[in-house]
């Protein structure tokens, strides 16, 4: 069987020259080809036809049409480019002094015909594609944030709050001031239960609040460590005693009622007088009164950003009997305990900061199921 050398190749409608057969289009100018059919010639032996194809070789010189000529396209006397300046536009000066299509490292396609594409192409300058992957997606040594290649990426920009270097230059979130400049320099307040300039040290613990920070005065307002309530004076009988003890007779008596559905309050700078054996003593309180129209269960839940736990007394008292208690999950999370009441029975419900610092609002939610 023979055929015509001109199957071997199909030309383009815009550019001179050929190209091989199967392409789509012209490499050079993008023109789309119709590819000619192959035609049988009878009479012709196979060794004919490879002589033809030899002699049909010398066509392939007019594929630098569209590949890149050898042409002198500069007209300097000199055959082929030199440099990118020689060639056409959009076309670079390869390393054989031909004119071609250069290698476009993104997009998935082998535009320099050298059968490598993009970054396996020698042509494309490795590169960290991926900044948060743990690899070193360009084998350079140095990985994600650690990559040059990744500066300003989404993934190695500091969050100044954290605790973690995540921008991998040795500084972490306000000591890194490259990136970090708006934090404060020193603890602004010192009772807002927050690490101001991220030092790792709270209120009165950052040496910042020296003279600031003052130790606990019954009386001044504010609780201390080892007081239960401090109302602003050292007057007994209000339910705060002249020593800052939580007196139950009087505080009990003006707990708010637990409704049912959701019961939004705040633990900040309120008594400190109850513990469980799931949170231990020393943080703030909320205490609510519940008392069940008939048999059935109390279910509650507490939400908060900061550690509290949830629990239920059978009286206004610590070493009253304790019935539920749930705190297992940290800040932020869900905490939820029930409890089997009979009609008529009242318990007392404390939604409690698992330390002193543990304060801010909440969310407790109470549902009777009968």
């Amino acid at each position: 069987m023979t055929f015509e050398e001109e199957t071997m190749f199909a030309s383009c409608p815009t550019c001179p020259g050929f190209v091989p057969p199967g392409a789509s289009a012209c490499p050079h100018c993008g023109a789309q080809i119709e590819a000619a059919e192959p035609q049988q010639k009878a009479g012709r032996s196979l060794t004919e036809t490879l002589g033809k194809v030899g002699a049909a070789a010398g066509l392939m010189v007019t594929l630098m049409a569209c590949y890149g000529s050898p042409g002198d396209f500069a007209d300097d006397g000199f055959i082929g480019c030199q440099s990118d300046l020689d060639c056409p536009s959009g076309t670079v000066c390869d390393e054989f002094g031909s004119c071609n299509t250069p290698e476009q490292c993104f997009n998935g396609t082998d535009d320099d015909f050298d059968g490598l594409t993009d970054s396996a192409d020698d042509d494309c300058e490795a590169f960290e594609t991926v900044c948060d992957d743990g690899y070193d997606d360009d084998g350079d040594g140095l990985v994600d944030c650690h990559d040059p290649n990744c500066t300003g990426s989404v993934a190695c920009l500091e969050d100044c709050g954290n605790g973690i270097d995540d921008d991998a230059d040795g500084l972490v979130d306000c000591a890194d001031t490259n990136s970090c400049s708006a934090c404060p320099a020193t603890e602004t307040e010192c009772g807002n239960f927050f690490d101001d300039d991220q030092d790792g040290l709270t209120d009165c613990d950052d040496d910042d609040c020296t003279g600031v920070c003052l130790p606990p005065v019954c009386g001044d307002g504010l609780i201390g460590e080892a007081e239960e309530c401090d109302d602003g004076n050292t007057v007994s009988a209000d339910g705060c005693s002249a020593g800052c003890l939580v007196e139950k007779d009087l505080f009990c008596a003006e707990v708010p009622v637990l409704s049912l559905g959701q019961n939004p309050g705040d633990n900040v700078a309120a008594t400190s007088a109850f513990s469980s054996s799931c949170v231990l003593a020393g943080g703030q309180e909320a205490v609510y009164s519940f008392t069940a129209a008939a048999d059935g269960t109390l279910y509650l839940s507490l939400q908060a950003d900061q550690d509290m736990g949830v629990y239920v007394e059978a009286a206004c008292e610590t070493d009253a009997g304790e019935l539920a208690c749930a705190n297992a999950v940290p800040g932020g999370q869900l905490e939820s305990a029930s409890v089997v009441l009979t009609a008529g029975q009242t318990v007392y419900v404390v939604a409690d900061g698992a330390g002193f610092d543990a304060g801010g609002p909440f969310v407790l939610t109470a549902t009777f199921v009968e």
